[in-house]
């Protein structure tokens, strides 16, 4: 099963607004198998370098996959926090991991980049949650 990217809302920003520079933004990303309806919510920040500069005091956990930079742990660092840019670092995200053939292994895959709705879940809530059973 291949990730896709379906939807990305926000209850503070609208997605068209012009940020101001020092600006970080909630965002729940709709992330489901592509070609199927459904998909499950993950959860990002989106900050800019002045915000970082100002609310990051260790910056040692910044990391980058590809041209995709991170100031920690699901928090995207853009030079400008706009949804078409948000857009292009998540499907770049995606279309690095390719494949997978186990939903939960693709969430498990996506902890450095984003919050899972499903992160708390142990493996047998999640399986009953989903509809797979164990053998």
């Amino acid at each position: 099963m291949t990730p896709e990217l379906k939807d990305i809302s926000s209850v503070d920003w609208d997605g068209d607004t012009e940020l101001p520079v020092g600006s970080c933004v909630w965002l729940h990303l709709e992330i489901g198998v592509a070609g199927r309806p459904g998909a499950d919510l993950f959860q990002i920040g989106v900050c800019d370098p002045a915000w970082r500069d100002l609310n990051v005091r260790d910056q040692s956990q910044e990391f980058s996959v590809g041209d995709v930079h991170f100031a920690g742990e699901a928090i995207l660092l853009l030079d400008a926090i706009e949804m078409v840019r948000i857009k292009q670092a998540v499907n770049s995200i995606l279309n690095r991991f390719g494949a997978f053939d186990d939903w939960r292994d693709f969430g498990n895959s996506m902890k450095r980049f984003a919050v899972w709705e499903f992160d708390l879940y142990g493996s047998e809530e999640l399986s009953a949650a989903s509809g797979e059973t164990s053998a």
